[in-house]
Formats: C-alpha cells, structure tokens, sequence
C-alpha cells in the first residue's frame, strides 16, 4: 500500500477559500419571510467581520455572518 501526501485533489482543497455557509441553512429557516441577520439582537461584531452571539464565537471565516442573509430559526427582534 502507497500512501500519497500532497497529490492534486489535497493541494485543490487546501486552496479552497472557507465556505460561506448562511445560517439559516444550518439551524433552518424563520418561519416568517422577510427577516434578514442584520435585523436581529444577536448580530455581533468583532474588529473584521459580523458575528453571531447564539454561536460559539470563533476567530475563523466560518463562524462570519451577513447582513443580508435570510434570518435563522434563532432571530429575535433587535429593540435598539
């Protein structure tokens, strides 16, 4: 058995960027339409990029928001 490091499909991968994955597709979807992830209470930011606070907080692309993503099953009204 030859085991192969660094062939075209793992290089490939590694220079994939971060999905950006929305959130509504990973918790589903709000019940009502037309709610967005900027609207929401638990929008948070760090010094770069938009957060969610019902998630853990990483320092990764992956954990990013956008504002204008269809809000998740966890949006709440943002009283500010």
């Amino acid at each position: 058995m030859t085991l192969k490091f660094g062939d075209e499909q793992d290089i490939a991968r590694a220079r994939r960027k971060p999905s950006s994955k929305r959130w509504v597709d990973v918790r589903g979807p709000f019940p009502r339409h037309g709610h967005k992830c900027g609207d929401c209470k638990h929008l948070t930011r760090n010094r770069v990029a938009y957060k969610c606070g019902q998630s853990t907080i990483t320092a990764g692309p992956g954990t990013d928001i956008r504002l204008c993503h269809p809000a998740c099953i966890l949006w709440a009204k943002n009283n500010a």
